[in-house]
């Protein structure tokens, strides 16, 4: 089975509101090496053409004060606002404050806890 099928099966709730926040489609092929969210963000950081800090401990608290609630806010766009959000520009940080409330979404974790970007959102599997 192709790798980013897989990955589409693993993690459709994830990957469905990844693309419902960042004007993004994102392809088997990119998807195909996920396994942590730090490799999901890499994925997400070049469909959107921005460099990725180089550094993991960059990522670490970055969601600071961001809340879901601010999240749906943001991503419920109005005509007005889609150009906005389609052709904004977007920071690594922004990324991944985001793609931390997406996960904390998806897997309807506590909104006050820290996503760290080694944490497994799916085995690799060798298919």
């Amino acid at each position: 089975m192709n790798h980013g099928k897989a990955v589409w099966r693993d993690l459709w709730p994830l990957l469905n509101r990844v693309q419902d926040i960042f004007p993004i489609r994102l392809s088997n092929t990119q998807l195909g090496s996920v396994v942590t969210i730090k490799d999901l963000y890499n994925v997400v950081c070049n469909a959107l053409k921005i460099q990725p800090p180089c550094r993991e401990a960059d990522l670490n608290g970055m969601i600071s004060e961001l809340r879901l609630a601010t999240l749906a806010a943001e991503t419920d766009m109005s005509e007005r606002k889609y150009a906005a959000w389609r052709y904004g520009t977007w920071t690594p940080e922004d990324v991944w404050a985001r793609l931390s409330a997406a996960v904390i979404e998806a897997y309807k974790l506590d909104p006050s806890r820290s996503v760290d970007p080694d944490t497994v959102v799916r085995e690799k599997r060798d298919e």
